[in-house]
């Protein structure tokens, strides 16, 4: 079970409602509405049960008629339904009603974005915007291509296809709404295109939650993950001589591209103006290992398509025709024996591809093999195909990269046959090696080779741009990341050790697991430095609007004009890596067998990580919604501050949640509790805030009662002392707050933070930050040395 004394996590920041809470766990109803059974989807008459819901960025685990029902957040379907305030989930071979009173779409909102998060490896809400924005381009693309596609193709399978695109457009669309706080998609963007076959086999009560239920069992529809395999075709064109028991390997696959940021991209207008000006771009393609190759490319003369001038519907497919003629011909080949095909949709491949224009023809080919790529694959190999789509064929290098990304299936030949190997005798250490630990040890190879990338992308944007004091002032926490990440990757590379030798042991493998998970258990701590990272990434990025001058250095110095070395990419990486240490440990556990000891290991770490990337998500949205405000509070309070000895400061911030000040015409308010004080502001927070309904109590001025017949309310005294002359030393003597929270759980909390500050600011002396504070578990705040110095 989850351990839920942390910071409660937000549904919605901009909502006021009881719910509107930093939370990851709640109450709620729950019944099973639906399941497929055989071809079709039957209603099941099950009575609700309550259940407590913990949400996590990997998925949402309830119990439910005894059993523990654990749904992937990526692959499955939620939508409001149709019944007031209950959420309809869609997963595997069943449909689950949730019902959250009164706050069912805060709960659809937070199950959303959560996951949209995970699913674009970021804690940014823009970034996920954007990579859900080119998601979406390539579904329709994905549909124009669909029906320029050849009349002969099987006419039923190609309505499916196309009504599973346009599924996985309405969960796309979804997700970005719900980013962008737009009205959710219903089932009538999609109604129109509905078979009346699958029309009719739908529940009435529950429309788009079964179809995708239908899709998910019918057509293994899924949304974002499907399974990948690669085979020879040594064996697969062997007509006569048919190899039996064919060997598939499963090899992760995954093609990564370097951070861009789509805003900062040239409108196509910009370029249409200067029809005759000869542009040489530098294009790049990077696997999944980071390396990164540059290639100089020629602008050749496009082809005919739907929507060019002059050239209609029949022309474009007409010469689409003979394009996949002459395809057909260079993918027959002379020598099929030295092909072989890379099926995939969603992993890690581990090469890296150059692409570069040969003769006016565009050439791609192997340059780099990691530890973790196919073994078949080899230096010199080059790329024919991706779906059937020639490298040749397409028109710029760069458009290398889209097929790779978004295609299934890669038609690789080889630069030299392979020589024919007499069969050896393997140990059985070996064999236990090959079959059993290959992924695993892969999931650590790929953890070691990602960290090291990053740890030089650190060392590269410490070595360009904060070498600028602007920039250094601001980005300070920079310095001390690095020096983290270095030391976190020495205890990382000791504790795999070296996984390339033969005569490893399947036992040393899993030790070499214990020690990385290790590591992350006693380093979690450490994680906090991103928080504060974020924090100044953030005021980076608004210092940027009004000092344009800062904005030119910090483009002039990537003087190559590649988007993967500007200023916002290189600074987004820390925030983007954070989020991947809990994909990267998942990857470690599903590697090991379900009865492993070792997965108690990762589980925990595990949790500790998701912790910290939660962590770190809350308080760069504490920063982004709230910080100019404290400033605002903190500099109208600076003389009391100052004497007193209090600290508003977001890096002493041990819990902060919405609750309901009844003594207040407002009564939606932001409670922080932080080292030296507590901040009651206004949930409405504005520009133009007013003072008088902010409260900064210091916390040694306050007293709690508790209220123990009442499990939501308590009372803030705050008895404020006498100076030496006699007068009050605060402006709200004896006060009574009157304090509503949203759940007992939360006034808990509150009040074991308050004590916990008091004992802090008794002591002057301060904890560890992070989700793994030993005493507790929640979220609790350290000042740096360097900062506490500076005082």
């Amino acid at each position: 079970m989850l351990n839920y004394s942390r910071i409660p996590i937000e549904f919605q920041s901009t909502n006021t409602s009881a719910f509107n809470m930093f939370q990851h766990s709640f109450s709620a109803s729950v019944s099973r509405i639906a399941t497929f059974e055989e071809d079709s989807i039957q209603p099941c008459d099950e009575q609700p049960e309550t259940s407590n819901i913990s949400l996590n960025p990997l998925s949402m685990v309830f119990n439910y008629k005894g059993s523990p029902v654990t749904i992937d957040l990526l692959e499955c379907f939620a939508c409001s339904s149709e019944a007031e305030n209950c959420v309809d989930i869609s997963h595997a071979n069943n449909i689950f009603r949730v019902i959250v009173s009164a706050h069912a779409h805060l709960f659809l909102i937070q199950a959303l974005n959560v996951s949209s998060l995970l699913l674009a490896r970021t804690t940014s809400h823009l970034v996920a915007v954007n990579y859900l924005a080119r998601q979406n381009e390539k579904i329709q693309q994905k549909l124009i291509a669909l029906l320029e596609s050849s009349e002969s193709s099987d006419t039923a399978s190609k309505e499916d296809i196309r009504q599973m695109l346009l599924l996985k457009n309405v969960v796309v669309t979804q997700r970005l709404n719900s980013l962008q706080q737009r009205p959710l998609p219903g089932i009538e963007l999609i109604q129109h295109d509905i078979s009346p076959q699958i029309d009719q086999k739908l529940l009435d009560n529950c429309r788009l939650a079964s179809l995708f239920l239908y899709h998910f069992n019918m057509n293994s529809f899924r949304i974002w993950r499907k399974p990948m395999e690669i085979r020879d075709t040594n064996m697969m064109n062997t007509s006569s001589t048919t190899v039996p028991n064919q060997q598939y390997h499963q090899i992760p696959i995954q093609i990564q591209s370097q951070n861009v940021n789509p805003m900062n991209s040239y409108p196509a207008q910009s370029l249409q103006q200067q029809p005759q000006q000869q542009i040489h771009s530098t294009d790049h393609v990077t696997t999944h290992n980071g390396t990164t190759t540059f290639h100089s490319t020629n602008p050749q003369k496009p082809r005919l398509c739907e929507g060019s001038p002059g050239c209609s519907l029949v022309e474009a497919s007409e010469q689409r025709k003979r394009e996949m003629a002459e395809q057909k011909k260079e993918l027959t080949g002379t020598s099929p024996g030295e092909d072989y095909f890379v099926r995939k949709t969603n992993g890690r491949l581990g090469l890296t591809i150059y692409a570069h224009n040969d003769d006016g023809v565009i050439r791609a080919e192997v340059r780099g093999v990691t530890s973790f790529a196919p073994r078949c694959a080899q230096v010199g190999d080059s790329v024919i195909a991706v779906d059937s789509e020639l490298i040749s064929s397409v028109r710029n290098a760069s458009d290398v990269e889209k097929l790779l990304r978004i295609g299934k299936v890669i038609h690789l030949r080889r630069k030299t046959p392979l020589p024919l190997k007499a069969p050896t005798q393997l140990d059985a250490t070996n064999v236990n090696k090959k079959t059993g630990c290959a992924k695993l040890a892969m999931a650590l190879q790929e953890l070691l080779v990602t960290e090291k990338k990053y740890v030089a992308d650190l060392r590269e944007m410490n070595e360009v741009f904060l070498c600028m004091r602007q920039v250094r002032d601001i980005m300070h926490a920079a310095i001390r990341l690095y020096k983290m990440q270095t030391s976190f990757l020495d205890s990382i590379e000791e504790a795999i050790g070296d996984m390339s030798r033969q005569d490893i042991s399947v036992a040393q493998i899993r030790d070499s697991v214990m020690r990385v998970c290790a590591v992350f258990i006693n380093k979690c701590a450490d994680f906090k430095i991103y928080a504060e990272y974020a924090a100044g990434y953030h005021l980076l990025q608004h210092e940027i609007k009004n000092k344009k001058e800062l904005l030119s250095k910090l483009e002039a110095v990537n003087s190559t004009r590649e988007q993967h070395c500007s200023w916002e990419s290189r600074m987004i990486k820390p925030v983007q890596r954070i989020v991947q240490y809990p994909l990267l440990l998942k990857n470690i556990s599903d590697a090991l067998p379900k009865d492993a000891r070792e997965r108690i290991q990762v589980e925990t770490a595990l949790q500790k990580m998701q912790t910290s990337a939660e962590y770190v998500n809350e308080m760069q949205r504490l920063n982004e919604d709230y910080a100019q405000y404290m400033e605002t509070v903190r500099k109208a309070n600076e003389n009391m501050l100052t004497e007193k000895g209090l600290r508003l400061d977001t890096r002493e911030l041990l819990v902060f949640a919405h609750i309901k000040w009844r003594d207040a015409p407002a009564e939606h308010y932001v409670v922080f509790v932080f080292h030296s004080l507590i901040l009651l502001l206004p949930s409405y927070a504005r520009k133009e805030i007013k003072m008088k309904w902010t409260r900064v109590l210091p916390i040694n001025e306050i007293d709690i009662n508790e209220m123990p017949n009442d499990s939501v309310n308590l009372k803030l005294y705050h008895a404020a002392f006498e100076g030496p002359n006699g007068q009050l030393s605060h402006s709200n003597p004896n006060t009574v707050y009157n304090i509503e929270c949203c759940q007992s759980q939360l006034k808990q909390h509150l009040i074991k933070n308050i004590k916990k500050a008091r004992t802090i600011f008794s002591k002057e002396s301060h904890r560890p930050l992070s989700g793994s504070s030993q005493s507790d578990g929640g979220y609790v705040s350290e000042v740096s040395k360097d900062h506490r110095n500076s005082k």
